[in-house]
């Protein structure tokens, strides 16, 4: 991520956008990248992963899991 990126993230939709992509969490990652600049919030992060797990576990078993 470059400085506009990291200043302009939310960091929930980032977090839901990985999960949607069946990709793990990445959150050490943009805490590193975006260090210089802001602090990319962790919290967020993974609280929009663990919803984008959900909805992506219930379009592929038809059933809600994890609550």
């Amino acid at each position: 991520m470059n400085e506009g990126e990291c200043r302009s993230a939310d960091w929930y939709k980032t977090g839901i956008a990985m999960r949607t992509l069946r990709l793990q969490p990445q959150s050490n990652i943009y805490e590193h990248q975006c260090r210089a600049w802001v602090q990319a919030s962790q919290t967020d992060y993974m609280r929009g992963w663990v919803d984008g797990y959900r909805e992506f576990n219930t379009r592929m078993t038809g059933s809600e899991c994890c609550r």
